[in-house]
């Protein structure tokens, strides 16, 4: 079992990889979930400033099941990673970086339940994302599953499109969307690949942080899990996505050399 030493350190030395390019030697070669949530938990704990909000992964069938997961995962957003679209996002290739696709929510007030009709009536405004992933633990670590827990839940970037009005629940699960990669479209999905709808991976993430003795609050914004999946990208590429009645976002890349 990862000790509270352990998770501590392990959890300052993945703030300053994601921030200054490097890659983490785990304690150990296979981190359990409770473990890899362990060092996560002190990774929030002991940030520099407060969360914007989270990120749902590993929503896609037969993606838990890949990664070494019981189901599906959650991490940690911060403020200083959530970027308007057309923003030049800086990127390592040390840390691996793909591309998905996501739906963006933002909370106007705490949901009361873990319902799809509660958690309806608490999002404020959506829009289209694209999450720029990165791994900042040691490449031979398996599964893979609890290292991305660990590490930010695999987040990096989120460039985000501007935020409209919320459509009605039923419309969540065909929000459709596509990226493209310097202009070609690369790969495309639909809400459906998010556990069926986004409004049900939102429900799980309420669940799963009411065990850890956390909870969404009024102004979160959640990435809801991957409409279209992990998609490869050469650094300096020009990343974009459209979807179903959501404006356009546009990242651009740009690599950062240590």
């Amino acid at each position: 079992m990862v000790t509270d030493i352990q998770a501590s350190l392990s959890a300052k030395a993945l703030w300053a990889a994601r921030l200054g390019g490097g890659v983490v030697e785990p304690q150990k070669k296979t981190l359990s979930e409770a473990e890899a949530y362990a060092v996560q938990d002190r990774l929030i704990d002991s940030a520099p400033h407060p969360l914007a909000g989270w990120k749902i992964g590993a929503t896609g069938l037969g993606a838990p099941k890949a990664l070494g997961l019981s189901g599906p995962l959650s991490g940690p957003l911060w403020p200083d990673a959530m970027v308007a679209s057309g923003t030049i996002v800086p990127v390592y290739e040390a840390h691996r970086p793909k591309a998905e696709v996501e739906l963006a929510v933002r909370f106007n007030s705490a949901p009361i339940a873990a319902d799809p009709h509660a958690v309806h009536s608490a999002i404020g405004a959506v829009g289209l994302a694209i999450e720029i992933t990165g791994n900042r633990l040691s490449h031979d670590l398996h599964p893979a599953g609890p290292g991305f827990i660990a590490d930010h839940g695999g987040a990096n970037h989120v460039v985000l499109g501007e935020m409209v009005e919320t459509p009605p629940a039923d419309r969540f699960p065909f929000i459709a969307a596509g990226l493209y990669v310097d202009g070609a479209l690369a790969s495309s999905g639909t809400g459906r690949s998010v556990l069926g709808s986004p409004l049900t991976a939102l429900c799980w993430l309420i669940s799963h942080l009411s065990a850890r003795d956390r909870a969404l609050a009024a102004g979160d914004l959640v990435i809801t899990g991957a409409i279209v999946g992990l998609t490869d990208f050469e650094i300096g590429a020009i990343l974009s996505a459209s979807g179903t009645g959501l404006p356009e976002v546009t990242a651009p890349t740009l690599e950062v050399r240590t």
